[in-house]
């Protein structure tokens, strides 16, 4: 179990980059035992697949860890809200740019899941959405589990909402992507 807020805003260059944070006057979180920092590891040691279902994604961090794993060839599918697709920060362009898969829930009700499925063998779930104020500033939680009993509903919840959702285009500004 995660408890968030973090006392400090974590290293970006010490999350992603492969060399990690060279300052040596750093003063954002190194610290191995944040609850972001953990939460972090978790995105980055998928091997096979992130099943993302996610009401709002702004955090860079989080955000870019996600693409990183996509560019390694981890396949990545986002279930997202259509309200909170043109969120002003929202990383669901990027995320299209990148081509990675994305189905929005366009009913009149939200679509408000905050849970990703890694590898199909472990589930990250709780009130957390993957925003900046989630990890410095809300009180939240976060359960990371690998048992079966629970991964599987996770697993099925998603599949259902992937197959229900239909694939159709979207536009950002100037942009057209095909969303799947």
């Amino acid at each position: 179990v995660l408890f968030f807020p973090d006392s400090h805003i974590p290293c970006r260059k010490y999350l992603l980059s492969p060399i990690g944070c060279t300052k040596n006057d750093c003063r954002l979180s190194h610290n191995e035992k944040s609850s972001f920092i953990k939460l972090m590891r978790y995105i980055l040691n998928a091997q096979k697949s992130l099943k993302l279902c996610m009401f709002s994604i702004t955090c860079d961090e989080l955000a870019q860890a996600v693409t990183t794993k996509y560019r390694q060839g981890v396949v990545v599918k986002v279930v997202t809200d259509t309200e909170y697709m043109n969120l002003n920060g929202s990383k669901m362009h990027g995320f299209l740019k990148q081509g990675i898969e994305i189905r929005h829930d366009r009913s009149s009700y939200l679509m408000h899941h905050k849970f990703v499925v890694i590898d199909e063998k472990i589930v990250v779930t709780g009130s957390f959405n993957w925003t900046h104020a989630a990890v410095v500033g809300n009180t939240e939680n976060v359960l990371v589990t690998n048992n079966p009993e629970i991964v599987r509903p996770y697993l099925n919840e998603f599949t259902n909402l992937w197959e229900k959702i239909p694939n159709v285009s979207y536009s950002f500004c100037y942009y057209t992507y095909k969303v799947h």
